[in-house]
């Protein structure tokens, strides 16, 4: 950030020196109260473009981008014209806000409208950036294969209702019976389909699908009874996410 606002300040200051003939300390300083609200404001507009808008239908996304190029080019002017007034009070000219003329209005609002619209684009660019770099998700289980004795069985995700951590292994039940497999209950939360499996306890997660009904049970949690009878208890983490799903 600290660049940011030298380059910018720089290039105010060559511009008020070379085309307004301001003097060259006068410059330096009217090139702060350019450069340093600007660079603060692009950090928060950023901020707010990233996680308020960005994730809004295209529709609202247009609207909020116009209401915040308004926003954006109003304080950045706005906080000029107070920081040139702490500039004259320090000069010993006293705190008298100033206001910029019409065609220098107008041109300030244009480069704020035209520097949002920078961010904004900043911003998208660095979001599809991220995703492009991002390590690609672990492949949804479908089936995986489980052997008692002698004999190899091929168990379909879909048919699982619940599962119960047991060390490395899994006690898992599914509409045809009881099993232990190979993967960790943290392995089948990573792998298995997040809107179809929820992990109620750090030792219990359901299937969505088998899910008959929750009841409280005390210090915020609940007892949660799936289709086939069965019924586990929640943390309260668990009974959060639960609440979590109620619409």
């Amino acid at each position: 950030m600290a660049l940011a606002v030298v380059l910018i300040g720089s290039l105010y200051a060559v511009l008020f020196w070379a085309a307004m003939a301001v003097p060259p300390g006068d410059a330096v300083l009217y090139a702060g109260t350019n450069a340093v609200p600007l660079v603060l404001l692009a950090g928060i507009f950023g901020l707010v473009i990233r996680g308020a808008v960005r994730p809004l239908a295209l529709s609202y996304q247009a609207l909020a981008h116009a209401a915040l190029a308004v926003s954006f080019a109003a304080a950045w002017y706005g906080a000029v014209i107070v920081l040139q007034a702490l500039v004259r009070l320090a000069q010993g000219r006293g705190f008298v806000p100033g206001h910029f003329a019409p065609q220098a209005l107008a041109w300030h609002a244009f480069q704020g409208v035209a520097l949002y619209a920078a961010i904004a684009a900043t911003s998208y660019a660095t979001a599809r950036q991220a995703q492009r770099d991002a390590p690609p998700p672990m492949d949804r289980l479908e089936r995986y294969f489980s052997k008692a004795s002698d004999t190899i069985r091929c168990i379909q995700v879909r048919d699982i209702v619940s599962i119960s951590g047991a060390q490395d292994y899994s006690d898992v039940t599914t509409t045809s019976g009881r099993h232990l497999a190979r993967f960790s209950l943290g392995e089948f939360e990573r792998r298995l389909d997040p809107t179809r499996f929820l992990r109620i306890h750090r030792s219990g997660i359901v299937n969505l699908d088998h899910f008959d009904r929750a009841e409280p049970a005390g210090s915020g949690c609940f007892l949660v009874t799936l289709r086939n009878g069965e019924t586990l208890r929640t943390s309260r983490e668990g009974a959060r996410k639960l609440r979590a799903l109620l619409f």
